[in-house]
C-alpha cells in the first residue's frame, strides 16, 4: 500500500488549520493582561474562564487531529516499510515475518 498524497496533504492542512488557533488564544491572552492592567478583576476573570475553556477546547481538537495525521503519515509509512520486508524476506535466510507479528507491531505503534 502506498502512501495516498492527497490524504496525507488533507490531514496535514486540518493539523495546521487547529495550529493557528493558537493565535487566538495569545489575543485573549493579551486582552487579559490589559484587563488586568486597568485593574478591572471581573473582566480578568471572565475572560481567564473564557481561555480556560477555549484552551481545553482546542487541545482536545488539536489531539484528534494530530493522531489522524500520524496515523494516516507516519503509520502509513511504517506500513509500507513492514510490508516490503514481509513481500521481500530482507532478513536473508531469517524467516519471513507471519502477519500477526507485523500486525502486532503495526498496532504498538498507533496513537
Amino acid at each position: 500500500m502506498a502512501i495516498n498524497y492527497d490524504k496525507v496533504w488533507e490531514v496535514m492542512n486540518d493539523l495546521e488549520q487547529e495550529s493557528t488557533k493558537l493565535i487566538y488564544i495569545k489575543e485573549l491572552l493579551d486582552v487579559i493582561y490589559d484587563a488586568s492592567s486597568e485593574k478591572n478583576n471581573d473582566r480578568v476573570e471572565k475572560l481567564s474562564l473564557l481561555a480556560s475553556d477555549y484552551l481545553e477546547q482546542y487541545i482536545q481538537e488539536y489531539d484528534k487531529k494530530f493522531s489522524r495525521a500520524w496515523n494516516n503519515t507516519v503509520l502509513e509509512l511504517r506500513e509500507d516499510k513492514v510490508e516490503s520486508i514481509r513481500e521481500n524476506n530482507y532478513g536473508f535466510g531469517q524467516q519471513v515475518l507471519d502477519k500477526e507479528s507485523v500486525e502486532d507491531e503495526f498496532n504498538s505503534t498507533r496513537v
